[in-house]
């Protein structure tokens, strides 16, 4: 099982109570750490499920990309990205649960009375005049023939990609409010669309208090007092 090296250790279980948001370091080889340990969603490449949007399964050795929000899997000594990335609507590794919504991949924390999640949105992004850009350079492409890394998804060409370090990266932890199709971050406009009805409360609630958009613990609340 393949082990990733961590820099700095997070909380991404369900009890995480905190979320932030932070740059990388100007230091190059810095950065290069920073980057490197923050690429992957878990510390292990595990066996999981994928579930794809047809309801088909598909079963392996895997873990989220950060950086590029894609499943990427082990298939023999090497990592690659899946082919069905498209097709995918929810990862299972272990006791977590992971949706895919507008191409980001949110970890569930807490399910509502209702059809509102609580979520946990991770990126890592890169950063170049105020625009974020793909994640380093390709360094060559070959071609992968052996699909038995996950039942029944075959994977796609391999891009094997190193971080540009002339470029900045932030990487963000950010509590979410899903419903459908839509995510909601912890601002007061964003959940008074969302909670239409109880918008009043919501304005209240912000106006006690200081909210911050990073903080679980403060997420927990508002979502059990307006999502069940």
């Amino acid at each position: 099982m393949k082990r990733i090296f961590l820099l700095f250790a997070f909380l991404l279980a369900a009890g995480v109570s905190f979320a932030q948001e932070i740059q990388s370091p100007l230091d190059e080889d810095d950065k290069q750490a920073f980057v490197e340990s923050h690429l992957y969603r878990m510390p292990e490449f595990s066996r999981g499920t994928v579930i794809f949007s047809d309801k088909t399964i598909g079963q392996g050795i895997i873990n989220i990309d950060n950086l590029h929000q894609c499943t990427m899997m082990i298939n023999g000594n090497d990592t690659i990205p899946l082919m069905r990335e498209n097709d995918v609507e929810k990862i299972v590794v272990g006791a977590k649960s992971f949706i895919k919504i507008k191409g980001l991949y949110l970890e569930v924390v807490e399910y509502g009375s209702g059809e509102v999640i609580l979520a946990l949105l991770t990126k890592l992004r890169a950063i170049d005049m105020g625009k974020s850009v793909a994640y380093g350079g390709v360094s060559g492409t070959s071609s992968v023939t052996s699909v038995g890394a996950i039942t029944g998804a075959v994977p796609s060409s391999i891009e094997r990609l190193r971080p540009d370090l002339n470029l900045n990266y932030i990487y963000e932890q950010s509590p979410v409010f899903v419903k459908g199709e839509s995510i909601y971050f912890m601002e007061e406009r964003q959940l008074c669309r969302l909670f239409k009805k109880k918008s009043d409360a919501v304005k209240s609630h912000f106006a006690a208090g200081s909210i911050s958009r990073y903080d679980m613990a403060q997420a927990r609340e508002l979502f059990r007092l307006f999502a069940e």
